[in-house]
């Protein structure tokens, strides 16, 4: 066998496979008639992708005015928001996890850490010893008083809106709370 031929055939394994990995171009929709209104399911999807990049917007540029808050505090966001999470009653670290939005595993190095500051108290349940309830100490009581209280401090854009602004956004953040579960990736 030559060694053009074996050239050949290399090259034509090339270009057969550049075909086959080709993609076919993608469809595109006919173009609409000036002035003609796309359909409704269509300017919805458009409106909510819209609405959840502005939201995620707000959320990166209001979460940026909290980072001297959490710089000061020592501790993880994951840790202020377990702190936050927990309720005036002792929690089982299952109650915890919930609430916190964490997995019960991840949940234990959190407890951990927190504990070690003196925040909170890890016991047995009475009834069942392999249960774990979590409770603030005096010094975590104290600690998440002053931590709730900053996070109720009104950023500053939302002083720049109109009162009747901030009541039509209050309205629509109390309706969209309950609708809202923790993302999944």
């Amino acid at each position: 066998m030559s060694r053009s031929s074996g050239a050949s055939r290399r090259s034509l394994k090339t270009q057969t496979r550049s075909v086959k990995s080709a993609k076919p171009p993608r469809p595109t929709k006919p173009a609409r008639p000036i002035g003609e209104q796309a359909p409704a399911q269509e300017r919805a999807s458009h409106l909510t992708e819209e609405l959840a990049q502005t939201f995620f917007d707000l959320l990166i540029r209001h979460r940026a005015g909290f980072q001297g808050t959490v710089a000061q505090s020592g501790l993880s966001v994951t840790q202020l928001h377990t702190l936050q999470s927990l309720a005036d009653q002792p929690m089982t670290m299952r109650e915890l996890a919930k609430a916190a939005f964490c997995e019960p595993s991840n949940l234990t190095g959190v407890i951990d850490k927190l504990e070690a500051r003196g925040l909170v108290a890890r016991k047995s349940a009475t009834d069942d010893r392999r249960i774990k309830k979590v409770s603030l100490t005096r010094a975590g009581t104290a600690f998440r008083k002053r931590l709730l209280d900053r996070f109720r401090e009104p950023a500053p854009w939302m002083s720049k809106l109109s009162v009747e602004d901030q009541q039509q956004l209050l309205e629509i953040l109390r309706r969209a709370i309950p609708l809202a579960e923790p993302p999944t990736f």
